[in-house]
């Protein structure tokens, strides 16, 4: 702008301040918070100089640390780049702030009288109660309606009222909750965001000093990578509860934290999404079910190279097929599935369900809306790489891969291992019935696929509740309202029992406490197919060692 243009600019500002009324104040705070983010952001832009220059000087800061010796040009890149980071951070923040106005104050947040900055959270009563009440006098009136109703208009009687196995549905179900457990409470839910990141944080801060004092030796960066990576998977399980919207009402806050818990861990978020929507809406279907989905033995050929492998070892024994089993899927399965849609769905034909490699049977071309977000899950992947790559060059490629893809790499398997033991186990059935499969099977519903092909697992224990968010262990009331936050898991859990016994039904919650190694032993014996029990109308695994599927 033109010197002369400037006061005409500023007039019209102040005018559309006026106009706004209200929104003025609400435009101020914005241009101060801003402002206080800049300022928050240079000083963290110095001290990186400081502490690079530090090195780059080969004093005694940390020798031998894979920091020392940095070009002038990546200290100033890497100046640049955090202090870039720590803006939009500190921007992103404000609009998440000023857009959802009734995020409760956090328990370790000043007030006003402290004099914090971020007191303004408290300054007024939340509105969150008055959210809550009336989303739980929503919940309850549909709810309500919904059982008086029984079906709704259109909808295919489900079997499960005729058979008398699942005798009920799930509004019934949710109208015997307590509708306080679908209210999402974001202040809690951050709080816990911000212990796993700093357990992370700390424990990282540990490592870049230990590592490079042992000379990378490879045991300590083990013992760092599976400690690491154990807590990784909290961040994990907090965006895969962002997925189900259990961190916010808002739709946007719940898909903005969760792309950053997700992408940060080199998941495709909105892939992933749909992905494992529909594992929830097809549990344990031997056609359309989403993930860890076995062979039906009898339809299909088996001329595949693991085939043969697994035809090879159980001539050997049961053992030696249980021991490569596990191998292979605990070191191979995550990047199976992510990348070729291995144990994907068969319903997505021979193009696949890849998370990565699109259009595909899961992400087709005409799904324009579809497609373009499983584009947008890979750019910020792209841009996460982006910024692990220029780590690497400003710092040391070997601290970059022992500090992050190392606890990756765990955390990998970590996942495995919970989402396997979730719906795996010998006695848990599967469902599918038409012409390539049963025709007298009992045909799939929604309620049999979740009480009779989910299981919860108690082995987890304090591991579990603290630090994976009870991601294994109560994965029932999971599928039945992903909605419901993980810090509720266990009060919903009981008043599903509750619900259950008054049906007399309660054997329907299946729990396992099997410890976690003698859970995986078990699965790893299970043959990758399954076969039809006529005595159950549903399909078995077939198990190594044994020559039927017995039930």
């Amino acid at each position: 702008r033109t010197a002369e243009g400037r006061p005409r600019a500023r007039a019209r500002a102040t005018a559309a301040r006026g106009a706004m009324g209200g929104h003025g104040d609400a435009a101020g705070v914005w241009r101060r918070g801003s402002a206080a983010a800049v300022a928050a952001v240079m000083p963290c832009s110095v001290a990186v100089r400081e502490v690079v220059a530090e090195a780059a000087k080969g004093s005694s800061w940390n020798p031998g640390c894979a920091l020392g010796a940095v070009a002038g040009r990546k200290r100033r890149l890497l100046a640049r780049a955090s202090a870039a980071l720590g803006l939009a951070l500190g921007l992103a923040s404000l609009v998440f702030l000023a857009r959802a106005p009734a995020l409760p104050p956090l328990a370790f947040l000043p007030g006003p009288s402290a004099g914090g900055r971020l007191g303004l959270l408290a300054a007024s009563p939340p509105p969150v109660a008055q959210r809550g009440a009336t989303l739980v006098a929503r919940t309850a009136a549909a709810a309500a309606v919904a059982t008086a109703a029984g079906p709704r208009a259109g909808e295919v009687a489900r079997p499960s009222r005729r058979n008398g196995d699942v005798p009920f549905f799930l509004s019934e179900v949710r109208a015997a909750l307590p509708q306080e457990l679908f209210v999402p409470d974001e202040g809690q839910f951050l709080q816990h965001v911000a212990v796993d990141y700093l357990r992370i944080a700390a424990l990282a801060a540990l490592g870049a000093v230990a590592i490079p004092a042992f000379d990378y030796n490879p045991l300590v960066i083990a013992v760092y990578a599976l400690l690491q990576g154990t807590l990784f998977v909290g961040p994990w399980e907090l965006g895969h509860q962002c997925n189900h919207g259990a961190f916010s009402s808002e739709r946007w806050a719940n898909d903005f934290l969760g792309a950053w818990l997700h992408t940060t861990l080199l998941m495709p978020y909105w892939s992933w999404q749909y992905s494992h929507a529909h594992h929830h809406k097809w549990p344990n279907h031997v056609h359309e079910g989403e993930g860890a989905c076995p062979k039906v033995a009898g339809v299909g050929g088996r001329a595949s190279g693991m085939d043969r492998l697994e035809a090879a070892l159980l001539e050997v024994g049961p053992e030696a097929w249980a021991v490569v089993h596990l191998l292979i899927v605990l070191g191979l399965g995550w990047w199976g599935y992510i990348f070729f849609g291995v144990s994907g769905a068969p319903a997505w034909g021979e193009k696949g369900s890849s998370l990565f490699f699109a259009p595909n049977g899961m992400f087709p071309a005409d799904r324009v809306k579809r497609l373009e977000k499983h584009r947008l899950s890979l750019l910020l992947l792209s841009a996460w790489v982006a910024c692990l790559a220029a780590a690497a060059w400003a710092w040391s490629p070997a601290l970059v891969g022992a500090l992050y893809v190392a606890p990756y790499l765990v955390c990998n398997v970590w996942l495995i291992v919970i989402v396997l033991l979730q719906h795996t186990k010998e006695d848990l059935p599967h469902f599918g019935s038409g012409e390539r499969y049963a025709p007298d099977a009992r045909p799939f519903t929604l309620e049999r696929g979740v009480f009779y092909g989910t299981v919860d697992r108690l082995g987890y224990r304090w591991l579990g509740s603290e630090l994976h968010h009870e991601a294994g262990s109560y994965h029932v009331l999971h599928h039945l309202f992903p909605q419901i936050p993980f810090f509720k898991a266990r009060a919903g859990t009981e008043a599903l029992d509750r619900f259950l016994a008054s049906r007399g039904c309660a054997h329907l919650r299946k729990v396992d406490e099997t410890p976690i190694p003698q859970a995986l032993w078990e699965v790893g014996l299970l043959q990758r197919e399954v076969a039809y029990s006529p005595t159950t109308g549903d399909y078995r695994y077939l198990v190594a060692g044994r020559t039927v599927a017995e039930p």
